[in-house]
């Protein structure tokens, strides 16, 4: 090798060093050639190598460059795709629709339907208060009410008292009229709002009341006996110590039933209500009821509270009453109730053909029948000196 040529060659290894070199090797993979089975792909051997300098290499850019663009563009499409999937999704015509499950294949599913079902109630065993005959007193009925659990205790209680006494119940007449309807029921501490509708003032009971005899000791019995009979079924079954009566105002807000509902001659908003005894049949009352038919020899009255296992016909009973002393005053002891029996005491004066005669502490029995408090027949014969 001559002088020239080394120093050449020693000069092209120096720039090798100085200015590193990319090599760009391109390998290709190619099918294999047609009508070959089970040739294997081809590999291209390198097509040319480079030797200019990596600083200027721009080809991989430019291809990085249009593959994240391409996956942008997709990624776009897809969410616009998602978000009108959502916007479907959420919208409903009607409410009801949205409550709608969609049946799964497989699953068994139970939709439930905007009002409860008759299988998603309880029970629940109340007493109603209602009018016993024609008597101005109450007796309670024993009923186990059907409630839906999407229904209050209060309405669902206030509505069977609107219903009336059941049908077999023969010797039940209902206190309120049958358009009369529950509008709405709110509580406020133990304070129960009662809002009912205006047909509560129209009760059938005429202008002209005060001139007629009956209706002028009928109508105000019923007013009492209507609002008594709310009063008391609600605080025997509910923890409230008061009601409030409401009357529907239509487009108007609702206002207090006023006091001359009672036909008393009193006028401005009515008080609350609280339980009332003094028209229930308890057997305290019951035995006065009975004492006050003695006094008046009103027998009829008798035989309504007289229990036997044959009563004997209505005729036949005041017959036989009518042999029985008079009573002139009484007096009773509050008495003891056990199970379907209570006991109290009476003392009085009799009356007979001008003789006066004295009952002293004289144990009166009483027997539930019904729900209404009676006397056995025998006992009325003892007491009676029949």
């Amino acid at each position: 090798m001559s002088v020239e040529a080394a120093k050449k060659g020693k000069t092209k290894r120096r720039m090798l060093a100085e200015y590193p070199i990319a090599v760009k090797v391109e390998v290709q993979e190619a099918l294999p050639p047609a009508g070959v089975v089970g040739a294997e792909p081809l590999n291209l051997a390198p097509q040319h190598v480079s030797r200019k300098p990596a600083k200027r290499c721009l080809r991989a850019p430019t291809a990085n460059a249009g593959f994240r663009l391409k996956r942008r563009l997709l990624l776009a499409v897809l969410l616009a795709a998602l978000g009108g999937l959502l916007c479907s999704c959420t919208r409903a015509a009607n409410p009801l629709v949205q409550a709608e499950a969609t049946p799964l294949p497989g699953v068994e599913q139970t939709i439930h339907a905007a009002s409860a079902a008759e299988d998603n109630a309880v029970s629940w065993d109340v007493v109603l208060y209602f009018r016993y005959l024609d008597y101005p007193m109450l007796t309670g009925e024993r009923r186990t009410l059907t409630v839906r659990k999407d229904e209050s205790s209060e309405a669902a209680l206030l509505r069977a008292l609107l219903a009336g006494p059941s049908a077999g119940k023969m010797n039940l007449r209902r206190v309120l009229g049958e358009d009369v309807g529950l509008k709405d029921v709110t509580a406020s501490g133990e304070m129960l709002f009662i809002t009912l509708t205006n047909s509560l003032l129209r009760d059938g009971i005429p202008d002209a009341w005060q001139t007629d005899e009956f209706w002028a000791e009928e109508a105000p019995a019923r007013r009492k006996l209507a609002m008594v009979s709310i009063a008391d079924t609600v605080m025997e079954n509910l923890p409230y110590t008061r009601v409030q009566i409401m009357i529907d105002g239509g487009e108007s807000a609702a206002i207090r039933l006023d006091r001359s509902y009672y036909l008393t001659g009193e006028q401005g908003p009515a008080d609350p209500l609280s339980r009332d005894e003094t028209l229930l049949l308890s057997p305290y009352n019951t035995a006065a009821l009975l004492m006050e038919a003695w006094r008046s020899r009103d027998f009829d009255a008798f035989y309504d509270f007289t229990l036997a296992d044959e009563l004997p016909v209505p005729e036949q009973f005041r017959t036989e009453l009518d042999g029985a002393p008079g009573l002139a005053d009484y007096t009773l002891t509050a008495g003891m109730v056990n199970g379907r029996k209570a006991s109290l005491n009476v003392d009085g004066t009799l009356l007979k053909d001008g003789v006066t005669s004295a009952l002293e502490a004289w144990p009166l029995t009483l027997e539930k029948q019904d729900g209404v408090w009676k006397i056995p027949l025998e006992t009325l014969r003892r007491l009676m000196g029949l």
